[in-house]
């Protein structure tokens, strides 16, 4: 069907911030509203898909009829990715994932009594990575937030992780309503978005990646 050339396909997005504890009260986080993520889960849905997103913790309202699989944490959302990703065609990444986690959760609140504080952190796994190379026909979606070289760097990572689209974004459009973006297609295509909404960006990028599915 011409309008809804997703129509049949199963899309997971991933979506918004993680949050890695170090006691009851304090985490480390970054900075997402997660409206990128729920605007590709709608865009998906337009075009005719089923949705399942994966949302780490956000002020938003879930798009109806996407199933919604919530997670706090990196390693809740490699689970939940791994859980779901079995049944899914299409894998999208837009969530900020926090690359390093506490060593160690306090499970007292850690009293304000020093100085200085030290914390150790160790790497989170790299879900996007694990997931292309076991991506079979599966398509990988990745996006790169970056704050200079954005092509350079978003082919790298495209590589690094399999990913057979990455959409690149200037740091200075983190938590902008509109902004712009380059999207990069393991063919060598660029699309420069310029500058749009993020609903609007989200319709180019799935209509990107249905394009990938003939």
């Amino acid at each position: 069907m011409a309008g809804k050339p997703l129509l049949n396909k199963t899309v997971l997005v991933t979506a918004g911030p993680t949050r890695e504890y170090l006691d009851p009260v304090r985490y480390l986080t970054n900075s997402s509203s997660g409206k990128m993520g729920y605007a590709l889960a709608t865009a998906a849905m337009g075009l005719g898909a089923e949705v399942i997103l994966v949302s780490g913790p956000v002020s938003l309202e879930p798009p109806g009829g996407a199933r919604m699989v919530y997670a706090g944490s990196a390693l809740q959302m490699r689970t939940a990715v791994k859980k779901h990703s079995g049944r899914a065609d299409i894998l999208v990444f837009a969530a900020a994932v926090c690359d390093y986690r506490p060593r160690r959760f306090s499970r007292e609140k850690i009293k304000s009594v020093k100085n200085t504080m030290t914390v150790s952190l160790v790497k989170n796994p790299d879900i996007i990575r694990e997931a292309g190379l076991k991506k079979g026909k599966r398509i990988v979606v990745g996006f790169a937030l970056e704050t200079g070289g954005l092509v350079k760097n978003a082919k790298k990572k495209m590589k690094e992780k399999n990913a057979d689209l990455m959409v690149a974004n200037p740091a200075g459009n983190l938590e902008a309503g509109s902004g712009s973006a380059v999207i990069i297609s393991r063919n060598g295509e660029i699309t420069r978005a310029g500058k749009r909404s993020k609903q609007a960006l989200s319709r180019l990028i799935m209509r990107k990646v249905a394009g990938l599915t003939g």
